[in-house]
């Protein structure tokens, strides 16, 4: 709890200094801080892509559901479509900052939104509220960034409904969301890594 009130005091006092900063010419300070807030948002992709291979354990208790590092989805491709799982947007290749924060955005909108929709149907729906809660705080990371860009966040989602599907599906669903938001949480890190001076990058 203390940490999460830590880094919502560091978020709001960025978010100030970056709007200070934006009419003003590029200066060092304006890019030590730019890197602080790309740092904090590693740090929250980071935390959520370790979380979820323990979440997957937990919740998914299927053998035929390995969270594996290749994420091939294929045999489930029926059930995707059937029950309408949402995928996350490509990041634009290469790179636009404005256009892949967007991305970001409404990826992690579509993912937690499914979270939330079968969290209290699985076996250990304590880990994943923390992961949505986690997702929650980096939402409002990336907004701050497509604040800073005069960006406004496309609308949220459609929420997915999960009442009318059964256990199985709804097993289903969470490996599903749980592989995709893996390899997309990723692709996020790999961005951010970009976004990066090369001197300062570890």
């Amino acid at each position: 709890m203390t940490a999460n009130i830590s880094m919502r005091l560091v978020q709001l006092v960025l978010c100030a200094l970056l709007r200070i900063a934006r009419p003003a010419p590029i200066t060092t300070t304006a890019n030590a801080m730019e890197n602080e807030f790309i740092d904090i948002s590693r740090s929250f992709v980071e935390k959520i892509v370790q979380e979820i291979p323990r979440t997957h354990k937990l919740c998914i208790n299927d053998k035929s559901m390995p969270i594996d590092s290749n994420g091939d989805l294929s045999k489930w491709e029926y059930m995707i479509e059937s029950i309408g799982i949402p995928s996350h947007p490509r990041l634009s290749s290469p790179f636009n900052v404005t256009v892949t924060y967007s991305q970001i955005w409404t990826g992690l909108q579509l993912y937690k939104g499914a979270l939330e929709a079968v969290k209290d149907r699985l076996s250990s729906p304590e880990v994943v509220r923390d992961l949505i809660a986690d997702m929650k705080e980096l939402l409002d990371h990336i907004g701050l960034a497509l604040q800073h860009h005069n960006v406004s966040p496309s609308p949220k989602p459609e929420p997915l409904t999960a009442s009318q599907l059964d256990d199985y599906q709804v097993r289903v669903l969470t490996h599903v969301t749980l592989v995709r938001l893996l390899h997309f949480g990723q692709e996020v890190s790999r961005f951010l890594r970009t976004q990066v001076p090369s001197d300062l990058q570890e």
